[in-house]
């Protein structure tokens, strides 16, 4: 592609017109505002679409095959997975009802892959019963569970096992999943008495490879040089027990800009050498190379997308700060009081009032003190202005809940100046709809 990844908050479409208005992907956000109402979720398409075209050409140079899951849990929604899976990116599961939605985005079973470290007897028969083409296996557990359903169908699965390589990226310690100290994946000791388990002739199931996952918000691509060698290291303890090792799934992990001061590489270039790496690996080694997968998720979601909130109440705190009250808040992005994520927010029609700006917090409407979006956003904002708060589209929606019976935000998707509504705003009647006795 010509054009760079987005490193910036912002969607590649956002932009301000002559008025000083902020608009995306050609819409006027007031207006949306006026017909889908706030909070309200929305995507840039022309972002979402440069992300995957960027995975793809980072790894077209690579000689072996490859492929590229989205890793559904960023945003599971209908649109997306679909959207996703015609731009020739495969969907990731990490649970029953995530498959549920690859499965109704239209999703064929060989383009899926099925991961999560406690799935049940239930969602693997979905799995099996849906002919998923690939499933991650966590544990001797699910490993043995997997191999004695799959006995009632007339395939074999293919597994990958997903082993702790002991990589500890420096990244908030709620997303780090490679260190040694982790519930996923297998250890050593388990990885032997796996590989051990495949290699027997009657094993109903059919071995792919390995995966490593070190975690979420990654700006360093070393992390993943190590990762691997490690993999590559099992790679060959696996060729010791007569298990060819097909493909390496390096997982996902890169960051994106939350704040205009952060600096991610660019998906291309990071992508590009995460399969230098593996070429390296091989050629030391004299090994073919294998299948390269990768798993992106925040990375190609994350800017798409953003959240308009109205400004209600606002509250000052003399010598303090001033509070300023929006329409939604923890329920709709838990981010914040979950990891203390920090966000860049902007008016959608800046406006010079003379206010102080130095103290200005952003806060939800929950009954929580800890419900703030934003500390010190330096807005001059009022009562009734519009709010655009940045980098929302990677677990908001995702991680969102009905705390204070709070109904969930619509979602658009804009492109080319047209608005389309993917997922409607809850409504009361849906707060109460799997209720009993009433």
């Amino acid at each position: 592609m010509s054009q760079a990844s987005n490193t910036t908050p912002r969607p590649l479409s956002a932009s301000k017109n002559a008025s000083g208005q902020w608009q995306v992907g050609g819409c006027d956000l007031e207006q949306l505002a006026e017909r889908f109402g706030t909070p309200l979720y929305v995507l840039d398409r022309s972002s979402l679409e440069r992300a995957c075209q960027d995975y793809l050409a980072g790894l077209s140079d690579y000689p072996g095959p490859k492929e590229v899951f989205f890793a559904s849990k960023a945003l599971p929604v209908v649109a997306i997975d679909r959207l996703l899976h015609e731009m020739d990116l495969g969907i990731e599961a990490s649970s029953g009802g995530e498959l549920f939605v690859a499965i109704t985005a239209g999703v064929p079973g060989s383009r899926i892959q099925f991961n999560g470290n406690n799935k049940s007897l239930q969602e693997l028969k979905e799995a099996l019963d849906h002919g998923v083409g690939r499933f991650l296996v966590d544990g001797m557990g699910e490993l043995t569970a997997l191999s004695e359903l799959s006995k009632s169908y007339s395939f074999k699965p293919s597994v990958t096992l997903r082993v702790n390589p002991g990589i500890d990226a420096h990244t908030h310690d709620f997303i780090r999943t490679g260190q040694v100290d982790s519930k996923f994946g297998f250890s050593d000791d388990q990885l032997e008495e796996a590989f051990g388990f495949l290699a027997n002739k009657d094993c109903p199931l059919d071995y792919r490879g390995l995966q490593g996952h070190i975690g979420s918000q990654i700006f360093e691509v070393e992390p993943f040089r190590l990762l691997a060698a490690f993999l590559f290291d099992k790679l060959q303890a696996a060729a010791g027990f007569g298990l060819e090792t097909e493909e390496l799934n390096l997982g996902g992990g890169l960051g994106i800009s939350y704040l205009c001061e952060d600096n991610p590489p660019p998906i291309q270039a990071f992508v590009r050498k995460i399969a230098s790496f593996v070429v390296e690996e091989a050629k030391n080694r004299a090994l073919p190379l294998p299948r390269l997968v990768l798993e992106p998720g925040r990375s190609i979601v994350g800017t798409a997308g953003f959240t308009l909130y109205r400004v209600g109440n606002e509250k000052k705190v003399p010598g303090i700060r001033r509070y300023l009250m929006v329409d939604g808040g923890m329920p709709d992005n838990p981010r914040p009081i979950t990891y203390g994520a920090q966000y860049l927010a902007d008016l959608v029609s800046p406006r010079e009032r003379g206010l102080d700006t130095e103290r200005v917090t952003i806060a939800g409407k929950c009954c929580e003190s800890g419900d703030i979006l934003i500390e010190d956003a330096g807005l001059e904002a009022c009562k009734d202005d519009l709010l655009i708060v940045w980098a929302t589209g990677a677990y908001c929606f995702a991680m969102s809940s009905n705390y204070n019976r709070l109904p969930r935000p619509a979602m658009v998707l804009l492109e080319n100046g047209r608005a389309e509504l993917i997922r409607r705003r809850e409504t009361y009647d849906d707060l109460v709809r799997a209720e009993v006795g009433i």
